[in-house]
């Protein structure tokens, strides 16, 4: 039996950080350092939940050639399982060029996403790896006919799923009947209300207590990068900060370790906010190493810092 099932998406990330600025047009930039590492939201957050000590394996797709094979050996060597990662012939692997600020770490993708087959969900591998049934799901919002029929099967087995939403995307709202735990950044909440700039906390907090009421979830958060988390908890808007960096190297995957950590405090039977503050941690810490995955970040070194994280931090209700 397996703690979290996770997918689908998954690609392959190039991640680059100049010597001394960003990248302007028509001058020549060296860069500092840079690296070839998996990537993808789901994929990158299940490789931290191993290393954690859970019992993870992953249901997606990518193309038979050597970045397909190279992402799918990666997984296995964190002792993710892949029996449900297939690689076509008929498809090639996504890439994601990634350019991080010197400054401050944070980053622009240009994300090359070739056109996935029509039919790739295969159910028999999909029912292979959720027997026994896993405790959790984590799914990515990419493929949306893939994942309402991911969403059903885990609704019909009652099997919680926390998304990783990302950025708003047409359609999406036909996911909302499957989600339980919905956690997105300030990003969606624009994207969604078809806004251009939250002006003040408590339009924010507004926004987040309709989405939670018109998408019927379980439990809704939204993420605000360095400012951290607003979450809905007992019908009150919380806002909890964000951990404290002394230096921030690149925030590429802090997303995606803010689900891993999530995802952990839950299969510790933690409380919601116990959960949010591994979330917090998680990603916090990632982002004073180089790439999605923060392959460097250790176990030992997340908990101290969550210990310290949940001493010195208090959460804030946000009146709206």
């Amino acid at each position: 039996m397996y703690d979290v099932v996770g997918g689908t998406c998954s690609c392959l990330d190039h991640v680059l950080i100049p010597r001394d600025k960003y990248p302007v047009k028509n001058e020549k930039t060296f860069l500092e350092s840079y690296t070839t590492v998996g990537g993808g939201v789901s994929a990158n957050a299940l490789t931290l939940l191993s290393r954690l000590g859970a019992k993870a394996a992953f249901f997606g797709l990518a193309g038979k050639d050597a970045a397909g094979e190279s992402l799918r050996r990666e997984l296995a060597d964190f002792d993710v399982n892949v029996s449900g990662y297939t690689l076509r012939e008929e498809m090639r692997t996504p890439h994601s060029f990634i350019i991080v600020d010197p400054q401050t770490g944070e980053r622009s993708i240009l994300a090359y996403q070739p056109s996935f087959p029509v039919k790739w969900y295969e159910e028999d591998k999909w029912e292979a790896l959720c027997s026994p049934l896993p405790t959790i799901f984590l799914f990515d919002t990419h493929h949306i006919s893939v994942k309402k029929k991911l969403g059903a099967w885990a609704k019909d087995h009652d099997v919680p799923v926390i998304w990783d939403i990302g950025t708003y995307k047409k359609g999406i709202e036909e996911l909302f009947s499957f989600m339980d735990y919905f956690i997105a950044p300030d990003d969606f909440l624009r994207g969604y209300y078809q806004k251009k700039e939250i002006s003040h906390e408590k339009e924010l907090a507004e926004l987040l207590r309709d989405l939670h009421d018109h998408g019927g979830f379980s439990f809704t958060a939204i993420t605000v990068g360095a400012e951290g988390v607003y979450a809905l908890l007992e019908d009150e808007v919380v806002h909890f900060p964000a951990m404290p960096l002394s230096r921030v190297v690149d925030t590429t995957g802090a997303g995606d370790m803010f689900h891993a950590g999530f995802v952990y405090g839950l299969l510790q039977d933690c409380q919601v906010e116990q959960s949010l503050a591994w979330g917090i941690v998680c990603a916090g810490v990632s982002c004073t190493y180089m790439g999605g995955r923060a392959e460097n970040m250790c176990p030992e070194e997340l908990k101290n810092a969550y210990n310290n994280f949940r001493i010195h931090t208090k959460r804030r209700r946000v009146i709206c």
